[in-house]
């Protein structure tokens, strides 16, 4: 994976409003692979909110 395609699966995560767990499973990996390469904080806050929003408050206090 690419950054500029872990961001393209981000954004499409972010457009699209039917999420299958395949589309969960890309978008969590994608952010964890953009988190690892570009140590940007915004990126872990991002995973974060996401992860508190379905109510995984261990993940998102990994990530926050």
């Amino acid at each position: 994976m690419t950054v500029k395609e872990a961001k393209k699966i981000v954004q499409n995560f972010d457009e699209n409003r039917s999420l299958s767990e395949e589309d969960v499973f890309m978008f969590t990996e994608a952010m964890n692979f953009l988190i690892d390469e570009l140590h940007n904080p915004n990126d872990m806050m991002y995973l974060g909110g996401y992860y508190y929003e379905i109510k995984r408050f261990d993940l998102a206090l990994k990530y926050l």
